[in-house]
C-alpha cells in the first residue's frame, strides 16, 4: 500500500488575500509538506493549484524553502512578480526530529 502525499492546506488564503500574511500562513504548511518528504517541484505544483482555484496571491511564485535541521525552522522565499522583490516566511523552532538535541549544540 503506497503512502499518500502531503497535501498542503491553504486555509482561508485566498486570490485577495495580502501577500505577507498570505505568505507567514502558508510558511507552516510547507514546514509540514518539508516534513513529510514533499519534494520542491510537488510544492511548487500544488501552490500553483491553489493560484489557479483563487486560494492563494497570483502574483506570489514559489522559489524555494529550507528546514534547518538543527532548529527546525523553515524559511520559504516567495517572489512577488509585480514587485520584484522576494518576502521570506519564517516559521519558529520545531523541536521534533530531535532538534532539541542539537539546539544545546549551539
Amino acid at each position: 500500500m503506497s503512502q499518500t502525499e502531503y497535501q498542503i492546506n491553504p486555509g482561508n488564503i485566498t486570490s485577495n488575500s495580502e501577500e505577507t500574511s498570505s505568505v507567514s500562513k502558508i510558511s507552516y504548511e510547507i514546514e509540514n509538506a518539508n516534513n513529510n518528504g514533499l519534494k520542491k517541484r510537488k510544492i511548487d505544483t500544488q501552490i500553483k493549484v491553489f493560484k489557479k482555484n483563487n486560494k492563494f496571491p497570483r502574483n506570489l511564485e514559489y522559489v524555494d524553502s529550507y528546514t534547518d535541521p538543527k532548529t527546525g525552522t523553515t524559511t520559504s522565499a516567495f517572489l512577488n512578480k509585480d514587485t520584484g522583490k522576494v518576502t521570506l516566511g519564517m516559521t519558529g523552532t520545531n523541536v521534533h526530529n530531535d532538534a532539541s538535541e542539537t539546539i544545546k549544540d549551539f
